[in-house]
């Protein structure tokens, strides 16, 4: 106010608030400019006050989201990304640290190529062009490497952004590290190559059965070498039939009330029947069941 007095600034702009009588706020952006004569006597001020409360709420607020996005940018474990379309690193998450065990910082990253950091060369070619057939891909698994050489397995979310004439301008998306889901997958691989050793080189004959109290319903879903010879056939023709109950001849007239109680109750149960083979040849066989949770299901 005093420069514009003296003349040394022919305006001068600043933002108030004011109070309301109700006690509200009104933000208002305040220009003032002097009003002289021709010798340059000054007259008066002259003043205009623009009302910018919605501005300043819309201010506010996408400060308040910036804020919360920054938060979530800077410490969500993903690691959040955008590169040009030749793969031109924009934009990363400082996360990537943490995924790199502090081998690689964000700003080490930028402007350098994401093709230097896959395992597989052309394997981030093969992924743009999925990307881009597709507009966006989901838990793509790939594989990076650490400036040491470790590789570090990783699953991508990605997709394309458009500008607003349709035209392709980055690829933006997340990188998680699933280092602990592969060792996982690898356990159970190992687990199941283990029970299928055994489960086709054992002397007995196993099976298992998709249950259900009536008899007629239960099918077969899975069965060894040595069960099938039991019956006298193959084992995809015993799984192509899926019932077998027209197959086998029971001995004991409790029988199903026993697999039935076992069921519910979720114990052992036991007994004996004999096959119908197809060769006429007769073949009684003992057996134990146990209610067990195969591939997710009871």
């Amino acid at each position: 106010m005093t420069q514009l007095k003296r003349g040394e600034t022919p305006f001068y702009k600043t933002t108030k608030r004011y109070l309301r009588k109700s006690g509200g706020i009104v933000w208002g952006s305040i220009v003032v400019s002097s009003i002289r004569n021709n010798d340059g006597t000054l007259l008066h001020f002259l003043g205009m006050i623009e009302d910018i409360t919605e501005r300043k709420r819309k201010e506010e607020e996408l400060s308040k989201s910036e804020q919360k996005y920054r938060g979530i940018f800077e410490n969500v474990q993903d690691v959040y990304f955008e590169t040009a379309l030749d793969g031109a690193i924009l934009v990363v998450s400082p996360s990537i640290e943490i995924i790199s065990k502090g081998q690689f910082h964000s700003d080490d990253l930028v402007g350098g190529s994401m093709s230097d950091y896959y395992s597989v060369a052309g394997a981030r070619q093969d992924l743009l062009v999925l990307t881009q057939n597709q507009g966006s891909v989901s838990d793509y698994e790939i594989m990076l490497k650490n400036r040491d050489g470790s590789q570090v397995p990783c699953s991508v979310s990605a997709k394309v952004q458009f500008d607003a004439h349709g035209t392709p301008l980055k690829i933006v998306g997340s990188l998680r590290d699933i280092t602990e889901r592969k060792r996982a997958e690898e356990i159970v691989r190992d687990s199941e190559e283990r029970f299928r050793m055994v489960f086709e080189n054992v002397f007995d004959g196993i099976s298992l059965y998709d249950e259900d109290p009536d008899p007629m319903t239960r099918r077969l879903i899975e069965c060894n070498g040595r069960y099938a010879a039991m019956a006298g056939r193959s084992r995809e023709e015993l799984l192509r039939f899926g019932n077998t109950q027209r197959l086998q001849r029971s001995l004991e007239d409790d029988a199903n009330d026993k697999r039935v109680e076992g069921i519910h109750e979720g114990t052992a149960y036991q007994g004996s029947f004999s096959w119908i083979r197809p060769d006429g040849k007769e073949n009684i066989v003992e057996y134990l069941g146990m209610p067990v949770t195969w591939r997710g299901k009871s």
